[in-house]
């Protein structure tokens, strides 16, 4: 077992002593603390780390005692490369960010350094905390030149959601890809923490869309940003907006008007909303089933009204997305519940079922009744 010490030499231009805490890291893990009492003329501490063959950075942080309360003092932080003498090759697993508010996108980078003259082949794996295989590492993507020092050979990038530690590890060797005592084996890992969000997300939007053959309609959503404290301050910006499964914004579909991409809530504002609207017609069934556009457009209807809902995705940078669903409706499928739900757009749609509704004034009172009418 190879250890590495790491001496410091500490001085004070304080009059008294002082005991000072110090604390060795190493790729951010806290490996060894001790504490000394330094005065004027200076003290020295040795902190030790059972090292790994690979490539690491270190921080020392020394903290100062003042009424039992350990106050920052200063900090050092470093590179450093371990290997053994009979040792090929060595290996990193990197992510960037290693701190996420509520979850998103990390960025994960496979590092290798080759310590032979000629390219060494690398085959293995990045599995997550459950066990379950992320990224293959195969073939090509495998091949260390000869001689290569901090050799990036893959980079990938995760979502990762859910408050608490989420640790991945990365497994390669230079035999079959196994880890089964066949060659030589490395393993590297590193873990993120996802902390609580600071605010809470609302999507609202239009439950039905109706449409005549010849119609276009509108779904017309809001989504609001709330803050969950006084003191917070918050800011989530809109990647994509899913509709189906596809992908509406951005594309190359032009029918969807969105407020604005960025929403924040500070101490001064607490809340914050943008309005997205999406227009359902022939444009969109295109988009959606690619379809010739030659093709009469109450075909598209009949596909786009289907018996189970449509959903809603709404994607972001640096938040989780949220969703919704609604659905659409042909106008010979109105129902008159439909039709009084619908309040104001009444007119239009009777004018278009007439067959179906008949509108009866029974009342006296200029009130009219809406009910089912049979031939």
């Amino acid at each position: 077992m190879l250890v590495v010490r790491i001496y410091l030499f500490l001085f004070i231009c304080f009059p008294n002593s002082y005991l000072f805490p110090k604390e060795l890291y190493v790729d951010t893990k806290s490996i060894d603390s001790k504490e000394v009492e330094v005065g004027t003329s200076g003290a020295s501490v040795t902190l030790h780390w059972n090292a790994q063959a690979g490539e690491h950075s270190y921080t020392v942080k020394v903290y100062r005692l003042v009424d039992g309360q350990e106050l920052w003092e200063d900090s050092w932080n470093g590179k450093i490369s371990v290997r053994n003498a009979y040792q090929q090759f060595a290996v990193k697993l990197e992510a960037f960010p290693t701190e996420l508010e509520g979850g998103g996108t990390v960025f994960f980078t496979v590092k290798a350094w080759n310590f032979a003259n000629q390219a060494i082949p690398l085959s293995g794996f990045v599995e997550d905390e459950k066990g379950a295989i992320v990224k293959s590492i195969d073939g090509l993507e495998g091949r260390v030149p000869g001689n290569a020092q901090n050799y990036t050979l893959t980079a990938f990038s995760l979502d990762v959601y859910g408050v608490g530690n989420h640790t991945y590890k990365l497994f390669l060797d230079n035999a079959d890809g196994e880890p089964n005592g066949a060659g030589e084996e490395h393993w590297s890992e590193v873990t993120m923490e996802v902390t609580p969000w600071k605010a809470d997300m609302k999507l609202e939007c239009d439950s039905k869309v109706v449409l005549n053959k010849d119609d276009v309609d509108n779904l017309d959503c809001t989504l609001y940003l709330l803050r969950r404290s006084p003191n917070n301050s918050v800011q989530v910006k809109i990647s994509e907006i899913v509709v189906g499964g596809a992908r509406f914004w951005p594309s190359s579909f032009k029918e969807v008007n969105l407020s604005k991409d960025v929403l924040q809530v500070t101490p001064n504002d607490p809340d914050d909303d943008t309005h997205i609207k999406i227009t359902i017609d022939e444009k969109f069934a295109e988009f959606y089933f690619g379809i010739d556009p030659l093709v009469p457009w109450h075909s598209y209807v009949d596909k786009l009204a289907t018996e189970q809902p449509w959903e809603i995705v709404i994607n972001f940078e640096n938040a989780p997305s949220i969703s919704t669903t609604f659905r659409i409706l042909k106008n010979d499928d109105i129902s008159p519940e439909d039709v009084a739900e619908y309040g104001g757009s009444a007119t239009f749609v009777l004018s278009e079922i007439l067959g179906k509704i008949r509108i009866h004034n029974n009342r006296g009172n200029g009130a009219w009744d809406v009910g089912s009418y049979r031939s």
